[in-house]
């Protein structure tokens, strides 16, 4: 029985041990490490701790990909399988659904784990640089394995709950924001709170005051990011066993159980359908939907309706955007005590800013499921029999998932008209447009390493992106960048190069998706 149930186990990891991508990742990551290490050596005059400043950044890079492989990684454990209706193909198998948990879901745990463990021996050396001691990294590994156990865990409770993946990774998301925004927001909340009330004559002595407060430290309590603000600090001697520790491991148990009790009425309906962001609408109300007609260009029309929701989402984040920034400036209210009305341009960064990341984080959800949504609803054969080419195919989705980003442009536009000098200050930076150069190339690498890799692709593609951008994995382009830089004696210079090798990186990688995709066409 116990064979039984650690089969599909046995097999992820040996899958895992024989792929080379696992281990080339996981080498990439350590090199990523040790070139932070080798740049805080070569800078540590200017540092004051320069042993705690690399290990800092270490630890909040590590933070970073826990939450973006518990966001895209974790939560598509069994959503993948309901995805592509084999769930009940394991189960007929004879495989119990502890078998499934698993093997679908502890050996990614055991995946990310190894990646942690990897880096490990190099955030020693951090303690010859100084600032940093042997328990402050040992309490560190401890919060993050706690925080990526819990993460995972949970990320493996919404995949059993939820029938598709989008849905799983946003109650994920949802719980790794509010542990980490809460805490700082919380108590400035609280305290504007209890001014307005006292200032109107209002009794502040209530069970509210007392219940918010108690809330905000029990969330504070299971934050990772306070954990480890606190471990960094200076003459810390507190035990590795903290109680974020004890609660996100009790916290991991409790939702392993639970995922496991609750795992055949959850997924009792196995639909093999393949699935959409909305549903196509019945005969009757095509019109009110917007879908009565299909444009010219169907394929644009096709993602822009069922990969990214259409019209209807379009006003679904019109007003989510809209709340969001009108609670920005709410808490900029509360914080400064000046409004937004009162500073239209301070008002116009904000919303540039909040913009800027809402479109970077659509296009990278976008850019990692442009492509695999067709070969996951295994849909991509049907559509290359359509009498149009493989390029033509793959930017007219593109075009599709760009269209969705009206509502977010739409602000951003409206954040730089209220201050266009900031924006315009910002634009004659060479700096600026080497991070959009590279962003654009990770998401090349995201869309690319969505047709090669069955999950995981995002913080795939952004741990390959991290180390591309500080030249480790790009030894031919950093020579002539630093030459460049010599002879010229200016880092606008070295940007330029930067920009160049981006583009160029770029170029190859859209080749490298259409060989990829034209390979799938003829299989």
């Amino acid at each position: 029985m116990l064979g039984g149930t650690t089969a599909l186990f046995t097999r992820g990891l040996r899958l895992d041990a024989r792929l080379l991508r696992s281990h080339l990742l996981r080498f990439l990551f350590a090199v990523l490490i040790f070139s932070g290490l080798v740049w805080t050596h070569i800078n540590s005059n200017t540092l004051g701790a320069p042993g705690r400043e690399f290990f800092r950044s270490i630890t909040y890079l590590n933070v970073a990909f826990i939450s973006l492989a518990g966001i895209s990684f974790f939560s598509t454990a069994i959503t993948e399988e309901k995805e592509e209706g084999t769930l009940g193909l394991l189960l007929m198998a004879g495989i119990s659904p502890l078998g499934i948990l698993l093997g679908k879901s502890t050996t990614r745990v055991l995946t990310a784990l190894f990646l942690l463990l990897a880096q490990f021996p190099f955030t020693l050396l951090a303690i010859t640089l100084g600032g940093v001691t042997i328990r402050q990294i040992f309490a560190a590994y401890f919060a993050l394995f706690a925080y990526l156990a819990f993460l995972s865990n949970f990320a493996l409770f919404a995949s059993v709950y939820c029938r598709r993946s989008g849905k799983a990774g946003g109650f994920t998301c949802v719980v790794v924001a509010i542990p980490m925004i809460l805490p700082f927001i919380g108590p400035r909340w609280i305290a504007w709170l209890s001014r307005r009330m006292a200032a109107v004559g209002a009794d502040t002595d209530t069970g509210f005051f007392a219940a918010a407060s108690s809330a905000i430290d029990a969330i504070t309590n299971v934050s990772v990011l306070v954990r480890i603000d606190a471990i960094l600090t200076t003459g810390f001697s507190e035990s590795p066993v903290s109680l974020q520790v004890v609660l996100h491991l009790v916290s991991a148990l409790a939702f392993f159980l639970l995922s496991w009790a609750t795992f055949d009425s959850l997924t009792s309906d196995h639909s093999t359908e393949p699935t959409r962001l909305i549903d196509v609408p019945q005969r009757g109300k095509r019109r009110e939907n917007g879908l009565n007609r299909v444009w010219r260009n169907y394929m644009m029309w096709k993602d822009f309706c069922f990969m990214t929701g259409g019209v209807k989402w379009w006003l679904i984040k019109f007003a989510l955007y809209g709340i969001g920034l009108a609670t920005v400036a709410i808490v900029l209210y509360w914080t400064t005590g000046t409004a937004i009305s009162s500073g239209i341009g301070q008002g116009g960064e904000i919303i540039v800013g909040a913009m800027a990341i809402a479109i970077m984080v659509e296009l990278s959800i976008y850019a990692s499921n442009v492509f695999r949504q067709e070969l996951r609803d295994k849909t991509f054969l049907t559509i290359t029999l359509l009498p149009i080419s493989t390029a033509r195919m793959a930017y007219a989705k593109v075009a599709g998932c760009l269209l969705a980003l009206v509502p977010a442009v739409g602000y951003f536009v409206l954040g730089a008209l209220l201050d266009p000098a900031s924006l315009m200050e910002l634009l004659e930076l060479p700096l600026v447009w080497a991070g959009i150069v590279f962003f654009v190339l990770f998401l090349h690498m995201t869309a690319y390493f969505s047709l090669i890799v069955k999950w995981g692709a995002l913080p795939l593609a952004l741990a390959v992106a991290s180390l591309f951008s500080v030249g480790c994995v790009t030894p031919l382009a950093a020579i002539p960048i630093l030459l460049v830089t010599e002879m010229t004696g200016d880092e606008a210079a070295m940007i330029m190069m930067m920009i160049y090798f981006g583009c160029v990186s770029a170029a190859a990688l859209q080749v490298l998706i259409g060989l990829k995709l034209r390979s799938a066409a003829a299989q």
